[in-house]
């Protein structure tokens, strides 16, 4: 479809190469639908010569593949043209999307129960281990575990 300006000049058309495969009937009005998509989702500043070599991308594989395929091709354009992602939001500078709020966890005390706590656990019978205690001596001396610098040859 032609387009004119408010003058009622001729305007180049959005996407010329689209416009040509559909013309052809090489693709359908899906692919179209998906190609005028994904070039709806780029960033403000991609260059004239980087959405004209997207969009002769898009339509190659619109010629040869199914919609879901090109879907998939035009994610992948829109992430590698937009790296960085979307800029923050006002919403989202305002109010983070994480925070922390132990009240609100899994069975966590709640707000009626703040001031309470719960006692600690009592100590373990036999009180602390000793570090001798802590391993049978009979395995710290034994053979290839030796840690002397002799039996590492």
């Amino acid at each position: 479809m032609a387009r004119h300006g408010p003058t009622g000049t001729p305007l180049k058309p959005d996407l010329p190469e689209v416009g040509a495969a559909v013309a052809e009937g090489a693709i359908g009005p899906e692919h179209e639908e998906t190609i005028r998509a994904t070039v709806a989702r780029f960033p403000q500043p991609v260059s004239l010569p980087d959405r004209e070599h997207a969009e002769a991308l898009l339509t190659t594989a619109a010629r040869e593949y199914e919609p879901h395929t090109v879907t998939a091709l035009g994610r992948e354009i829109v992430a590698r043209l937009n790296q960085d992602g979307n800029p923050p939001t006002e919403h989202h500078l305002t109010r983070p999307t994480r925070f922390l709020d132990w009240r609100d966890t899994r069975g966590g005390p709640g707000p009626e129960t703040t001031t309470q706590t719960q006692p600690p656990p009592p100590p373990r019978k036999g009180g602390r281990v000793r570090p001798d205690q802590r391993c049978d001596k009979s395995a710290t001396n034994s053979g290839p575990t030796s840690l002397s610098p002799r039996s590492w040859f």
